[in-house]
């Protein structure tokens, strides 16, 4: 007993070291570093050597470093220091899993400079008390350096940065090889390689201003093109519905066809309804290539729906039939009532074939 009180004593003196089950303790505030001296068969795995203490410098050191990366002061003391460090690596490590969460389901280039701070947080959380002044005092300044890129990358993937970046992406992706295809817009070639450089970049959270600048002036020429080519068809769809109310001489389309002028009618969307990095029209869904081939399809379209109308308004052939047989209520017994039945069955039939009847003798 008298022999583990000392021993105790020494380690909280920072005299000496503990190894307990392949783990070394240096700091008597690590409530691990309890557990050697909890009972006999502990205590007797335990291993204990003497150890060199931190030197002044480094301690003056490493305090200054923390009191420069988090703003507190701290005792100049191995214990403390340690602790003190070690509670600020947990509380970064923890609020870092959201950010880097964000990163990897995003694909940003920011993964690398998330994983290399949590792997030093790591280190510094596993590293025993000397260790980790040690690691304070030389590598702090580095140490602040990563925090404060970590905390800009954090500001930008929490807030409107996040869906400003998303909506360059789709603009790179999306809108730039529709616009391209349609008319070229080689004058923004130069815009689009420098917003693919950027987005491409590890510094990207530091760029997010000058990224919504070039995607915005994409955006504006893929809107322009887009309104251009959707107002083009609508007046396009309204010429050729006046054509087929002319060929019918009706002032409109009559509604009980509105199913079969279909095709006409939903290509005669008025106003674009889309906003940024939309690809297409919210009511019509028509893309950049589709709006410019329904202007080519709209002369197709009339014709069709001409050619089936013309069915559906023809006038229908009546036919009626007539039974010789009922209009003979008699025998035939003289040469005059034979001509007074045939007058007759000549004057019916006159009629009908008169009011454009079609007639079926039986």
């Amino acid at each position: 007993e008298v022999i583990r009180a000392v021993l105790a004593v020494l380690l909280r003196a920072g005299a000496i070291e503990v190894t307990y089950q392949g783990r070394p303790f240096r700091n008597h505030q690590d409530p691990l570093c309890r557990q050697p001296f909890t009972g006999q068969a502990a205590f007797k795995a335990a291993s204990f050597a003497p150890r060199t203490s931190v030197i002044l410098k480094t301690l003056t050191m490493a305090v200054e470093r923390f009191e420069e990366l988090t703003g507190q002061e701290v005792d100049v003391e191995e214990g403390a220091i340690s602790q003190a460090i070690k509670k600020v690596a947990e509380q970064e490590r923890v609020s870092l899993v959201e950010v880097l969460a964000i990163a990897q389901a995003n694909e940003l280039p920011v993964e690398g400079t998330l994983s290399d701070y949590d792997a030093s947080l790591k280190t510094i959380l596993d590293s025993a008390s000397d260790d980790c002044v040690k690691l304070l005092a030389s590598e702090g300044k580095s140490l602040q350096g990563a925090r404060d890129q970590v905390r800009k990358i954090r500001n930008v993937l929490t807030g409107e940065g996040l869906e400003s970046l998303k909506g360059a992406r789709k603009t790179v992706a999306e809108l730039w090889p529709a616009l391209a295809d349609i008319d070229g817009a080689t004058d923004l070639s130069a815009t689009v390689s420098d917003l693919r450089t950027l987005l491409g970049s590890s510094e990207i959270y530091g760029s997010v201003e000058r990224i919504c600048s070039l995607s915005e002036a994409v955006q504006a020429a893929y809107e322009n093109t887009y309104k251009k080519l959707h107002d083009r068809r609508a007046t396009e769809a309204g010429l050729r519905e006046n054509e087929i109310c002319s060929v019918f001489e009706w002032p409109k389309i009559p509604d009980e066809y509105g199913d079969l002028c279909k095709p006409l009618f939903s290509r005669k969307c008025q106003e674009p309804k889309r906003h940024g990095a939309d690809l297409t029209c919210s009511i019509c869904r028509a893309t950049l290539a589709q709006l410019d081939s329904d202007v080519e399809a709209l002369p197709a379209i009339k014709d069709g729906i001409i050619g089936k109308l013309a069915e559906l308004t023809e006038p229908k052939e009546k036919t009626e039939r007539v039974v010789v047989r009922e209009l003979c209520t008699g025998p035939l017994e003289d040469k005059e009532a034979v001509k007074r039945f045939v007058g007759d069955l000549e004057e019916k039939l006159l009629k009908l074939v008169a009011d454009g009847i079609r007639i079926v003798i039986e």
